[in-house]
């Protein structure tokens, strides 16, 4: 269990930095007045999926013996 925390741990940093940096590069492409790309679907696509398997993980501790305050909880529904 001290793995699957640890991993979801590292991914939620990873995950807040990754879509820091999509709001960023789209911020980038609107002010230059371009359209949104397969690039930029691609990476709100893996985006996504990281947020996904964040959530995943953070069920499974929570089902498990981890313990957390119910504001985590309410941070990763929403």
């Amino acid at each position: 269990m001290a793995a699957i925390l640890e991993i979801h741990r590292v991914l939620s940093n990873t995950t807040w930095l990754f879509f820091f940096f999509l709001g960023v590069w789209g911020l980038f492409r609107a002010f230059r007045r371009e359209a949104v790309d397969g690039s930029y679907l691609g990476a709100l696509v893996i985006a996504e999926l990281l947020f996904i398997v964040q959530g995943i993980l953070g069920l499974i501790l929570g089902l498990g013996e981890a313990t957390f305050d119910e504001i985590h909880v309410l941070y990763g529904v929403f």
